[in-house]
């Protein structure tokens, strides 16, 4: 591709027609300026645009305007533009001043387009391709999530289960040692126990009167008798 510069000078209330051969060439507007020769200090002077195609196409003489900047001398006397037109189009200066546009015009020679569909078509399945790798990594990273949040809720619910068994175990010690406690503590004189005789010397009331019952008594009397010739 070949690039040449490009600039017109747009006389105060006049338009200037800029021809551009479509699919084959086209013009980048990069600066609007206002000339030395100032015709009056004080006025404003405002640049459009109008596509040429619209024009015919509607039947008017200029076609729909665009404003593309306004200048003032000795307060805003250019403005870098950023305007690229592959189609004619017209410039109009409205007020006191020239207007001097610059930029550069460039050819589409060289241009293969079938070569540049193909291009074209496989940068679009690589930006594809790059979004369906992006959704399987948000896909991962959700299921990731999702399982992490499982894993700390049966932690949690281990960690309340071990807490409660702690908690029973404890309530049981408290009990024993409430029990052993009062097992000690209880009101006995270790002092005056009784000894081996009151434990285990004559028989009681109790034995005298179990021995009456069952007849040991009278089983003792009849030995004790002599035999009659």
């Amino acid at each position: 591709m070949d690039a040449e510069f490009w600039g017109a000078v747009i006389p105060a209330g006049k338009t200037l027609r800029v021809d551009v051969a479509s699919d084959e060439e086209y013009i980048h507007v990069s600066q609007v300026a206002l000339g030395a020769s100032i015709k009056d200090a004080r006025a404003r002077t405002t640049l459009t645009l109008a596509i040429a195609d619209d024009a015919e196409a509607s039947g008017v003489r200029e076609g729909r305007r665009h404003t593309l900047c306004t200048l003032t001398p000795g307060q805003c006397e250019q403005v870098g533009l950023d305007v690229v037109l592959d189609a004619s189009f017209v410039l109009r200066a409205d007020g006191a001043n020239d207007v001097h546009v610059s930029g550069w015009r460039q050819t589409n020679e060289g241009i293969d387009e079938e070569e540049e569909a193909r291009v074209m078509e496989e940068l679009a399945m690589e930006m594809s391709d790059d979004e369906l790798d992006s959704d399987d990594d948000e896909d991962e990273d959700e299921g990731s999530d999702e399982s992490d949040d499982d894993d700390e809720s049966e932690s949690e619910s281990k960690s309340e289960e071990a807490s409660d068994d702690e908690g029973d175990d404890d309530d049981i010690s408290s009990s024993e040692s409430d029990s052993q406690e009062e097992f000690i503590t209880g009101d006995v004189d270790l002092n005056n126990l009784p000894d081996d005789d009151e434990l285990f010397g004559d028989d009681s009331d109790d034995d005298k009167a179990f021995d009456e019952a069952f007849g040991d008594d009278g089983e003792s009397e009849s030995e004790s008798e002599p035999e009659s010739d």
